[in-house]
């Protein structure tokens, strides 16, 4: 049990960083988009962050089309990508810390 709840809450850290910051990368681009000016170092790394923490789901779902979709299934890949995520990083966690028997 304890399990499951340090995998969700990963996740959820996770999700909501990565919206987070995809909100914040997105309002950096239009404004480098209207001003004509080049990303600053920080905004750079903002969007590659954003770019590594969608990989691999978000990715694979951007080039498809959500037109006819709800509003709450438009989030699944997001869910699924750090609901993968979460597991990944809890069991590199444990394989990394495991105590010798």
């Amino acid at each position: 049990m304890k399990s499951i709840i340090s995998v969700f809450v990963i996740s959820a850290l996770h999700f909501f960083v990565g919206i987070w910051l995809s909100i914040r990368s997105f309002g950096h681009v239009f404004s480098v988009f209207d001003s004509g000016r080049e990303l600053t170092f920080l905004e750079k790394i903002n969007y590659w962050v954003v770019e590594i923490l969608f990989f691999p789901i978000v990715t694979i779902f951007e080039s498809s089309s959500y037109e006819g979709t709800s509003e709450i299934a438009k989030y699944f890949p997001f869910i699924l990508n750090s609901a993968l995520w979460g597991i990944f990083i809890f069991f590199a966690y444990k394989l990394m810390f495991r105590r010798n028997k």
